[in-house]
């Protein structure tokens, strides 16, 4: 471990870093509850909280770049230019924006509609998920840029929690069907959005479970946001498979690969290895053909996420009660002996 600060922190909410891992934004505080986290309007009572940004680099670790107050959630997602947010309205809709990482605030969805689990990536990619404000199916909404591309499924189905592919070749997202939740994928086109039918046609798809809910399929992805899902350079994703108890890993095309028991969060650091975050430590993982190889590597509840300059360059978090502890964590090659 490299270098590492403490901060006030709200006791739920993940942080996000920077691609780089130069920068970090953590929700100091809130008092939204989980209805309000998962989609439901702001209550009538209203809404307080603060999202503090801070460096993250060797020079300044835990300075403090900027600060948001007011009724505003961290979103699921960060790029080069900053984090999404969310503003939750009394009226049931719902508004995303970038928080730059130098504390502007930029707004990217303000249309009347409830708009919600809101993720970036690169090139001016945005993807979130929108519904009427009094309810109903939720439909994916993919941007780059000045383009946009509304994917609905198909009718009493809803399209969840989007990942961009860290290869940048498409996106992922989930699908309630009823009470069914899987992993479906959708790649860009030549335009570089997914196709207009790809929510109800995706060109992979992989149950994860036949008793699931909404609230499930936000709390089935959480742990990942941030680029945990699909970190840099890869293609694959990483899913908490409620059914399962467990991290799976699933490449499209091939079948799901379940992680180590008890895994709730986890990170692909090559092909076959991942670092899994259990209740009794940070390990690491090594699928083979005879299952899963578990090793613990510290016996705290680190979630790793990776960086763009160096794939053994980690960022890493941790929650203290009501104190978040960031780190920076080099990762040694794995003994393959």
């Amino acid at each position: 471990m490299l270098r590492r600060f403490r901060t006030e922190h709200d006791g739920r909410t993940l942080p996000l870093f920077s691609p780089d891992g130069s920068r970090c934004a953590v929700q100091a505080s809130t008092d939204a509850d989980w209805a309000v986290r998962i989609g439901d309007p702001l209550p009538p009572d209203g809404l307080s909280g603060r999202i503090e940004v801070f460096d993250c680099s060797e020079a300044s670790m835990g300075r403090p770049l900027a600060r948001l107050d007011g009724a505003w959630l961290l979103g699921r997602g960060a790029s080069d230019e900053g984090v999404c947010v969310e503003r939750p309205r009394a009226d049931g809709g719902r508004d995303l924006g970038v928080l730059g990482w130098d504390g502007r605030l930029r707004m990217f969805a303000e249309d009347g509609a409830a708009n919600a689990f809101g993720t970036l990536g690169p090139d001016g990619l945005a993807a979130w998920c929108r519904r009427a404000p009094e309810g109903g199916d939720w439909q994916l909404v993919v941007q780059r840029g000045d383009r946009r591309r509304v994917l609905p499924a198909a009718p009493g189905s809803s399209l969840l929690m989007p990942t961009f592919a860290g290869d940048g070749s498409g996106v992922f997202a989930l699908r309630l069907d009823g009470t069914a939740l899987g992993a479906c994928w959708m790649p860009f086109e030549a335009d570089g959005l997914p196709a207009a039918d790809a929510g109800v046609r995706p060109a992979a798809f992989r149950p994860l479970g036949v008793r699931a809910n909404l609230s499930i399929a936000v709390r089935a992805m959480d742990p990942q946001s941030g680029g945990g899902a699909s970190p840099p350079g890869r293609g694959d994703l990483v899913v908490w498979s409620p059914e399962a108890g467990r991290c799976t890993w699933w490449l499209p095309g091939n079948d799901l690969q379940p992680l180590g028991p008890r895994s709730m969060a986890a990170l692909a650091i090559e092909d076959g290895d991942a670092l899994s975050t259990t209740p009794d430590g940070l390990r690491h993982d090594r699928l083979g053909v005879d299952g899963v190889t578990s090793t613990l590597l510290v016996p705290e509840a680190w979630i790793p996420r990776a960086t763009t300059p160096d794939a053994r360059m980690l960022m890493a978090f941790r929650f203290l009660g009501r104190e978040a502890e960031i780190a920076a964590i080099r990762l040694e090659p794995p003994d393959r002996k």
